[in-house]
């Protein structure tokens, strides 16, 4: 599938609103003016999936970024400060927590 502004305003909605993923469904579906069926088509769809992933993965990447500068960790997150960023997210339910590793180049 080729993926149209609707697609990408659908991923938008899907990273930024908290609902449970029926409600998300039904509100994205609304606001756009579609089925809700057409929602969970499109979340069934491999390039859907991958752009999701893609930009949960900036919007997760850019989370992190901006509370470094906000602790002073880093004055800003210009590509000066930042010269790679790799992610890797595993969950832990018997120590849950961020561990984030800085190297110096």
């Amino acid at each position: 599938m080729k993926l149209t502004n609707r697609h990408h305003e659908a991923i938008q909605m899907m990273i930024l609103d908290r609902y449970s993923r029926r409600q998300q469904s039904k509100q994205i579906a609304q606001q756009l003016g579609v089925h809700t069926m057409t929602v969970t088509a499109w979340r069934r769809d491999e390039e859907f999936k991958a752009e999701y992933e893609k930009q949960l993965s900036i919007y997760r990447n850019e989370y992190v970024l901006d509370g470094l500068v906000k602790a002073g960790i880093i004055p800003d997150d210009s590509p000066k400060y930042i010269y790679a960023f790799e992610d890797v997210f595993v969950l832990d339910r018997d120590n849950p927590r961020i561990v984030i590793d800085l190297e110096s180049k």
